[in-house]
């Protein structure tokens, strides 16, 4: 079981959390992946709130997921720069070690300080 075994292509982090129902055996902190996960969306809805394939991705989850409902109707937005995601046993295999990530802030980015 991983991301790319999701037949809709490319792989998506938030349609398989929130649509493949062994997400949460895959991920340690499920819940605060999630969480972010839809602030991170919210974020990115606000500053190109007329990106198609990004409205697209909100709808599926909205209509297909209560778990993502609830969370998008909290309305928080976060800013997604570092973290750290912890694997399940099921996905250790794969990732031995947390996945640590960090994501640039361009200065040419509307709204975005860098």
């Amino acid at each position: 079981m991983s991301i790319d075994d999701d037949p809709v292509q490319p792989p998506n982090t938030a349609r398989f959390l929130f649509l493949n129902p062994r997400a949460s055996e895959f991920f340690v902190d499920w819940e605060t992946i999630a969480h972010d996960a839809v602030a991170i969306l919210r974020a990115e809805a606000g500053r190109d709130p007329h990106d198609r394939r990004l409205s697209d991705l909100i709808g599926e989850l909205a209509t297909r997921s209560e778990e993502f409902r609830v969370r998008w109707a909290a309305h928080n937005v976060k800013f997604h720069r570092t973290g750290v995601k912890r694997c399940g046993s099921r996905a250790a295999d794969y990732f031995p070690r947390p996945a640590r990530y960090r994501t640039r802030c361009w200065r040419s980015a509307p709204n975005w300080g860098g």
